[in-house]
């Protein structure tokens, strides 16, 4: 990662938090059952050359009365399916989505099936030149606070089209499902 980046980044995260852009406290605020955010204040790797942070192992996940794995752990899992959402070919897609709807629950699994299903109907009816590439530029847990993964994105459109690069800020939302981290929530903060 570019360090003199980060800090760049890390303030348009919290200026974005501060300018009250509809976020939601999953903490003071959570729905029942459902929600609660990373305890960790870290950063996250960087993942540029095609590698990817590791997944959580099956080592790592607790057994009934064990204590719950490191909070690294649920920041493994955001980067990985973060990797999985920004990183798409047209041909590809369909089955991107497939994958990060296996990393999710509730209605993000199902928002994310649902639009497996759509792309699937659109991509037999036509071809397209679509892909999106990126890099996870970092991640920002802190105790009690959404977390916030910024992203570096490149939109391809078609051959006569140059392709776009932009920044882009997400929030993500985890919670303990079937003993590994899932995300229940992934919203874009900026387009």
């Amino acid at each position: 990662m570019r360090t003199r980046s980060l800090p760049a980044l890390v303030a348009l995260t919290l200026a974005v938090g501060a300018a009250g852009c509809g976020i939601r406290d999953p903490v003071n605020d959570p729905e029942p059952g459902e929600r609660a955010a990373v305890p960790t204040s870290t950063v996250g790797a960087d993942t540029r050359g095609g590698g990817q942070a590791a997944a959580p192992s099956a080592a790592a996940s607790p057994t009934p009365g064990a204590t719950a794995p490191a909070p690294a752990d649920a920041e493994a899992v955001v980067r990985r399916f973060a990797d999985t959402f920004i990183n798409w070919e047209w041909e590809t897609m369909v089955q991107s989505r497939r994958d990060a709807a296996a990393m999710a629950v509730g209605s993000l699994r199902d928002e994310l099936l649902g639009h497996a299903a759509e792309l699937q109907a659109e991509y037999e009816r036509r071809p397209s030149e679509q892909a999106n590439s990126g890099t996870v530029e970092g991640i920002v847990a802190e105790p009690g606070k959404p977390i916030y993964v910024i992203t570096h994105e490149r939109a391809s459109y078609a051959d006569s089209v140059p392709p776009q690069e932009l920044y882009s800020v997400y929030i993500a939302t985890v919670v303990r499902s079937g003993g590994t981290w899932k995300l229940s929530e992934w919203r874009a903060v900026t387009s």
